[in-house]
């Protein structure tokens, strides 16, 4: 999927929307440590929990859970929630919106591979969109 990325818009949806998946991720294969970019970014989308590399396997898992923060029921919602603050819910560019996100999670999936909380996500975020279309 192509986005325009000279449009600020689509562009800040794409960015939210793969930090969002790849922190999923990077959870799902128990990466050991994680960057200073990565603590920003958990920042970044108000995760205000333990810092991830410091977590248990049990408790990474409990983060991923259907109604966790990671999980893809939050996850889906969140990145809605900001692309339809950011829009102000201009029903005009929700195709500009499901477009950037579906770029993000192409991003991911092509640099990590298919899994299937990203596409749960993925999913649930559409799903939602959906339910704001005229």
């Amino acid at each position: 999927m192509e986005v325009n990325t000279c449009n600020n818009f689509s562009k800040d949806i794409q960015e939210w929307a793969y930090i969002n998946f790849q922190l999923q991720i990077m959870l799902c294969q128990n990466t050991p440590s994680i960057s200073n970019t990565m603590k920003k970014e958990l920042d970044i989308i108000g995760y205000k929990g333990i810092c991830l590399d410091k977590l248990n396997n049990v408790q990474k898992e409990e983060l991923i859970g259907i109604d966790s923060f990671f999980g893809h029921l939050q996850t889906g919602n969140r990145i809605i929630a900001f692309a339809l603050k950011k829009s102000g819910l201009n029903r005009d560019i929700f195709n500009d919106i499901q477009d950037s996100i579906g770029a993000a999670y192409e991003d991911v999936v092509q640099k990590n591979g298919r899994h299937e909380l990203v596409e749960t996500s993925y999913q649930n975020s559409l799903q939602t969109l959906s339910v704001f279309r005229p």
